[in-house]
């Protein structure tokens, strides 16, 4: 709140600012970014990693990882099965 009210500064994921640094609420005073190796994990049980659900979660989840357009850092998907080798 204080960054929005002119009183501070923040940092954040460009993908959660991107709203706010778009419509101009907030600005990037420098032209620096940092990215990071973000990964979301989705765990399912063994032998469901193809299961409807499972692969309908995972393309929506790519979905929206894919509409950081132009914002670096965007994150991997990666599906785990525990037990699975």
């Amino acid at each position: 709140d204080a960054a929005q009210d002119g009183a501070g500064v923040v940092l954040g994921r460009s993908s959660m600012m991107r709203q706010a640094l778009r419509s101009g609420e907030l600005v990037a005073p420098f032209d620096l970014v940092l990215t990071t190796p973000a990964e979301y994990r989705i765990v399912c049980p063994q032998g469901r990693e193809n299961h409807p659900a499972t692969r309908a979660f995972r393309a929506f989840l790519k979905a929206e990882a894919a509409t950081d357009d132009g914002l670096p850092g965007a994150p991997r998907i990666v599906l785990l099965a525990p037990g699975a080798s």
